[in-house]
């Protein structure tokens, strides 16, 4: 299974933008799962986050629009940190030693989520 590279993770300030990207990541995840509830489970995900930057980029004024991330968008991204930790630690305790992928890609996720909270803390208002 091929897990996102973090390599690749680029600084990016449209909350919309953001959201397409965590999706792009739960439809890669998916796609490399046999049918089951963990690959159902994950296009749900996908699903969300597409929704999400749906509404999101409705709510931008225009769309090469940048402003500053709020303390609100910050603790968002702190919690969806959170969560996919413990789904990170959920799977690595629940999920056979050879079938891991799916707990590599939260734990990833988790990194990836807090970094972006902690670039848009530490930039000056």
């Amino acid at each position: 299974m091929r897990l996102p590279s973090l390599r690749r993770a680029t600084i990016v300030t449209s909350k919309a933008e953001q959201y397409r990207r965590l999706a792009r990541d739960f439809h890669s995840m998916a796609r490399s799962l046999p049918p089951g509830e963990g690959r159902s489970t994950l296009l749900k995900m996908a699903e969300e986050y597409n929704q999400l930057a749906e509404v999101s980029t409705r709510n931008e004024p225009t769309k090469n629009a940048k402003r500053q991330m709020t303390s609100e968008d910050i603790a968002y991204l702190r919690l969806l940190a959170d969560w996919h930790d413990r789904q990170a630690r959920y799977v690595l305790l629940a999920v056979p030693a050879g079938q891991h992928d799916q707990g590599r890609f939260h734990s990833m996720a988790a990194a990836r989520l807090s970094r972006l909270a902690d670039e848009a803390e530490s930039r000056p208002a």
